[in-house]
């Protein structure tokens, strides 16, 4: 039997600083190599989903059962 490989997407929160004001961002985002290098794409904004969807969201892809 084959085991399932596991996907290669998270949730990945990038915070950026602009004139004084920080922006916060969750993106879901698929990582593969190219050329031998880690390369990210961007699959999906979560920006604006509550708080609970997004730590659910993530739990759900690191293999956790709701």
């Amino acid at each position: 039997m084959s085991e399932k490989k596991p996907r290669k997407v998270h949730v990945e929160t990038v915070t950026k600083t602009y004139k004084g004001k920080t922006y916060k961002s969750v993106l879901l985002r698929r990582t593969y190599r190219e050329d031998g290098k880690v390369q990210h794409e961007t699959v999906g904004n979560l920006s604006d989903l509550p708080d609970d969807a997004i730590e659910y969201i993530k739990r759900r892809l690191a293999g956790e059962s709701p």
